[in-house]
Formats: C-alpha cells, structure tokens, sequence
C-alpha cells in the first residue's frame, strides 16, 4: 500500500499543480489552495515543517500500531478503530471553533456547524453502516448463504 501511494502520487501532484493554472474560477478554491503559495510558506516556515513532519510522524506511528493491533485482534476491531478517527478529528475541529468563538465570519480556520454538516454526518454514517455490512455484524444471516 505504501508504494502504491507514493506511486500515485506523482501523477496527482502533477493534475493538481496544473489544474491550478485556472484558479480564477470561484470553485477551485473549493478544493484545493494556491500550491506555489503553500510551497513558499513551506520553505520560509521551519516551524511549519516542523509541524507536518510532526503529522507524518504520528500518521506513520499510527499506521504501525493498527498493523500491530491487527495481529493480536481482529480486522473489524482495527477497522472500528479506524472509523472512529474521522468524527473524532470533525469533533475536535468543530469543538475549537466553538471554544474559539469562530462563527464562520471569516476569521479563523475552525470548522463551523452548518447545513452542510448533515450530509458530512450522513455520509459517515453511511460508511459506518458499509463496514459493519461488509464484515457481517448487521444483515440477515440468509445474506450469508447467497
């Protein structure tokens, strides 16, 4: 898998720095910044680079563990795990913005309850329903003989 993303990478790096050369277009901010910009800011910020090798770090520990975990128990076990890595980054995020007053008027960079938080929260839930199918904790036991 590790080879795969780094494999995969380099062709989406390069769709993403070209696809950047209409940034104009309101919708592109949607889903990606300013690349050269993030590129500077890398290479004048130390602290910044300090952060994210930091991040990778912990993403990589992680990872390990959850290999390690599989051994010892099962896959739905480190599959829940996994799943519940998501809301709890969302909760956080949303909890410091409501710990730092951001109300979505343009200061800050916490993420705010609106409407579209009920798609995010069913689209989670929906892939939580998925895995706990796939591995047969919910369903009918005829789906088992089919």
């Amino acid at each position: 898998m590790g080879c795969f993303g780094i494999l995969s990478f380099i062709p989406l790096f390069s769709l993403l720095s070209l696809s950047e050369v209409d940034a104009s277009k309101a919708t592109s901010c949607l889903w990606h910044e300013d690349l050269t910009d993030t590129l500077m800011m890398l290479s004048q910020n130390g602290s910044l680079r300090l952060i994210i090798m930091a991040l990778f770090l912990c993403l990589f520990c992680f990872n390990i563990g959850m290999f390690e975990l599989c051994k010892i128990r099962s896959a739905l076990e480190v599959e829940v795990l996994n799943l519940l890595v998501s809301p709890c980054v969302w909760c956080f995020d949303l909890l410091a913005g409501v710990c730092s007053g951001y109300s979505g008027q343009g200061r800050g960079t916490s993420e705010v309850w609106d409407n579209w938080s009920y798609l995010q929260l069913c689209g989670y839930l929906i892939l939580v329903a998925g895995t706990l199918r796939f591995h047969g904790v919910i369903g009918t036991s005829n789906d088992a003989d089919s």
